[in-house]
């Protein structure tokens, strides 16, 4: 049994979306892009802050073991400390048998510049109660 062309309903006309959908689908991927690299710097930051406090910490350790040898050779210390760890030390402070140590570096922010940070550690013999 054979049909007639004209007994067939109409096709449906084809109804696109204008290509939105892939508009969408770029904006959503450039989105993501800008998301992670956003993580990134954040996670690249903190980073580099860590790295600060570290220096600083093995900064203030170094100047209080050699501060027997006096104030000068303490702060030299850490001050050498300081320079492998590639960042600046601010500043160097004896209080009695403690010493406390400020380094600056510069973080880097991406593309939105970089920005000074400090940290800074204290060190000395512990209290031992007798």
């Amino acid at each position: 049994m054979t049909v007639p062309p004209d007994a067939l309903p109409p096709e449906a006309p084809v109804i696109g979306d204008g290509g939105a959908a892939a508009i969408l689908g770029a904006f959503a991927a450039a989105a993501v892009v800008a998301v992670t690299a956003l993580i990134l710097q954040v996670a690249a930051a903190v980073s580099a802050a860590h790295h600060l406090q570290a220096a600083a910490d093995l900064a203030a350790i170094s100047a209080a073991t050699a501060l027997h040898r006096g104030d000068a050779a303490a702060c030299e210390a850490a001050g050498r400390v300081a320079d492998r760890a590639d960042v600046d030390l601010r500043s160097c402070t004896s209080i009695a048998w403690d010493v406390e140590v400020v380094v600056a570096d510069a973080i880097s922010l991406g593309p939105f510049g970089s920005r000074s940070a400090e940290a800074a550690a204290r060190a000395g013999p512990s209290e031992r109660e007798e």
